[in-house]
């Protein structure tokens, strides 16, 4: 059983994935390898206004809905609807007006050691 012992490793491992990058930065300029571990990084977040009220739409049915009123039955064509909305922040019921987080992370900024191009990372 000695024999089969090493093909029991290799039919067993990890396989290898196609497109999985180089765990080992490269300079954006001249193409060297950088450091993995970043010398400098700092946060970043993007924010967006929330107006802190939700937006309420008054329509009527018609035969655009057409797809809506295969469902619920014909008869409502016409028929006034009302859809409300949530803030765009997604909490409720109404309050006052802040900016909200929609994106965050970290900028990375490791220097090439070859052609001292400080390349920027944007982690997210």
């Amino acid at each position: 059983m000695v024999g089969l012992r090493g093909y029991d490793a290799w039919a067993t491992r990890e396989p290898d994935y196609e497109g999985q990058e180089a765990v080992q930065p490269r300079c954006e300029a001249c193409g060297g390898f950088l450091s993995v571990r970043a010398e400098q990084s700092e946060p970043w977040e993007q924010t967006e206004p929330c107006d802190g009220q939700g937006m309420v739409v008054h329509d009527f049915y018609t035969q655009t809905d057409r797809h809506i009123l295969d469902i619920i039955g014909w008869e409502h064509l016409g028929e006034a609807r009302t859809i409300e909305y949530d803030p765009v922040c997604g909490r409720t019921p109404a309050h006052l007006p802040h900016d909200y987080v929609v994106a965050g992370g970290t900028y990375e900024y490791r220097t090439c050691s070859r052609c001292g191009t400080v390349n920027k990372d944007t982690i997210i």
